[in-house]
């Protein structure tokens, strides 16, 4: 890479190499030093490349074939092959011989010894630099064997002679696990987004991104290169013995005696991706769960604990993205700019910031004036948001209070965040009601929280924003709901929701200890205290879009004299 750049430097500049190279390097014999090793590296990649042609019967473009007259090149390190004034490859930091060609041969033979150890034990577990992951291609196990798709076939041909319903959905299907499997058959770098246009399937390569929904760092294990199998060397045994002569466990996985001090530190700070190695105990739950052999004895558990203990950390960061990007193209709050043909969000937008806006309820109101001060970016809870965002949703409730204090009415702000497995967008609720109403609101939302969830939560029930606010008093790693009715957050209360995120896997119920959060509960204490129907807080219709014109206009004209965007 550094040569690279100097030689392209050298191009745009119009001088020759060796003035850059003197800036670079010490001098000019670590810059022929450089250039050795290149070629050398170059040639083992070469021959690897030859090796692996060879095997599948495919010519290599960077293997001349016999009948080539210009032989092929091949280091040989001696006293002779260089002059007396370059010398050899040296280690960091050691001082260069003056012995001249025969101390330099020496240095020299010395490294490539190294790097010869180096290419013939494998490539060394290394830590993954935080980039995007390229995706890995096809594997024999995505696509069906000839086996398989005989079985599949004569399935197929049964189901015609019976005239079963289904035989021309399991005709599609052998059809395109035959396009699958060809495309493995020749080296096509396939994911599991297939789709069918017209007739043709169509290949979509995704690329997992190195940081997860809520900005941390995906850990995906160890960055190890495997080598190209030697075509005459055995297949080594990837499933090495977890027990002793003895019986005792000396391993759970196959990657233990490769794991370092490092990685064990690189996994302990790294907070995306893998919830095995952040909860050990609930995946070891998980693993139990769908075990339907499970016996609760000591023996059974201890037969098969690496079973058991087994980590699923590239799965379980591949099933987040799918998750985070199935959120993203659902989200009803969000611009789908990327979408073929863009789409904007679902809502009536009344006001349009840099960072928020103001918009009607996908859902019906429950009371009239009820609306939605939303971000702009897909944030899962507002705490996550940056000072200029929370600067605009200040502004948002300042001008909503003057609106509604016209006509004797005080606004109540709440936020629900149930859970962030989900990672739906998260929206602040304003919900206007009468005056004498929302004297009584505090103490009823207080009595509420007291009451909701579990009895023996591990969280105080309810947080007074009065001794510290809202962005200091909560946590943004916790789900929670908000209420309050100022727009600086210094009256209202707090809730830790306990539970709902406990579980490793979707619809769990087994952690959550009793109690379970409504995400209706604001909307209910205030339904219940202005006397509105249940219906309209437990199974709100949802509007038609076709009416957010109407819906955005009507809101709009309440709203333009106090619209802080538009002064």
């Amino acid at each position: 890479m550094k040569l690279r750049r100097l030689n392209e430097q050298a191009e745009e500049q119009g001088v020759p190499v060796e003035s850059i190279a003197l800036e670079r390097y010490a001098s000019m014999e670590e810059y022929e030093q450089a250039l050795e090793e290149k070629r050398f590296l170059d040639d083992r990649d070469s021959r690897r490349r030859s090796r692996t042609a060879s095997k599948s019967g495919t010519p290599s473009r960077a293997t001349p074939s016999r009948a080539t007259p210009e032989p092929m090149r091949r280091m040989v390190f001696n006293d002779d092959s260089r002059p007396g004034s370059r010398q050899g490859f040296r280690r960091p930091g050691e001082s260069p011989a003056p012995g001249g060609a025969g101390s330099s041969g020496a240095a020299g033979a010395s490294r490539v010894d190294a790097l010869k150890r180096q290419e013939s034990y494998g490539t060394p577990a290394k830590t993954p630099i935080p980039s995007v992951f390229t995706p890995q291609g096809i594997t024999s196990a995505t696509a069906m064997s000839t086996e398989e798709l005989n079985r599949l076939q004569a399935k197929v041909l049964r189901a015609k002679l019976m005239d079963e319903p289904g035989a021309e959905e399991l005709e599609k299907q052998y059809e395109k696990e035959v396009l699958k499997s060809q495309a493995a058959l020749e080296g096509r770098k396939i994911n599991d987004a297939v789709e069918e246009e017209g007739g043709k399937v169509v290949v979509q390569t995704a690329v997992l991104p190195t940081l997860d929904g809520q900005g941390r760092l995906y850990d995906v294990g160890l960055g190890k290169e495997e080598a190209p199998p030697h075509p005459n060397r055995r297949k080594r045994n990837k499933d090495p013995k977890s027990r002793d002569k003895e019986g005792n466990i000396i391993r759970y996985n196959a990657d233990d005696d490769d794991m370092t001090l490092d990685e064990m530190v690189r996994q302990e700070k790294f907070g995306g991706g893998a919830s095995d190695q952040k909860n050990l105990d609930a995946e070891m739950a998980a693993q139990i769960a769908r075990d339907g052999r499970f016996q609760a004895d000591l023996e059974y558990m201890d037969e098969n604990s690496e079973r058991l203990a087994r980590k699923r950390m590239r799965t379980d960061a591949m099933k987040h993205y799918k998750r985070t990007q199935k959120a993203l193209d659902e989200c009803p709050y969000c611009w789908h700019d990327e979408a073929d043909p863009p789409r904007l969000p679902e809502t009536a937008i009344v006001a349009l910031g840099k960072r928020t806006y103001l918009s009607c309820t996908v859902y019906e109101e429950l009371t009239p004036g009820h609306c939605l001060i939303v971000p702009i970016q897909h944030a899962l809870s507002t705490l996550e948001l940056d000072d200029d965002d929370w600067d605009e949703i200040r502004n948002f409730m300042k001008c909503l209070m003057r609106m509604f204090a016209e006509k004797n009415q005080g606004v109540v702000f709440f936020e629900t965040v149930l859970s962030f497995r989900q990672q739906r967008h998260t929206v602040i609720e304003c919900v206007p009601v009468p005056a004498d109403v929302f004297a009584d609101l505090p103490a009823y939302f207080r009595e509420s929280l007291m009451q909701v969830e579990s009895e023996w939560s591990q969280h105080k029930k309810v947080i007074d924003f009065s001794q510290r606010p809202f962005r200091r008093a909560m946590v943004p790693n916790l789900p929670y709901f908000m209420v309050q009715w100022d727009y600086k957050g210094e009256k209202g209360y707090g809730h830790v929701i306990e539970g709902v995120d406990m579980a490793t896997e979707e619809g769990d119920d087994g952690d959550r200890g009793g109690g379970k959060f409504p995400p209706y509960f604001a909307a209910e204490v205030i339904g219940n205290l202005i006397g509105a129907e249940p219906r309209r807080w437990m199974r709100p219709a949802r509007v038609d879009r076709a009416l957010n014109k109407d819906r955005a206009r009507e809101l709009g004209t309440r709203f333009q004299p106090y619209n802080w965007t538009v002064q």
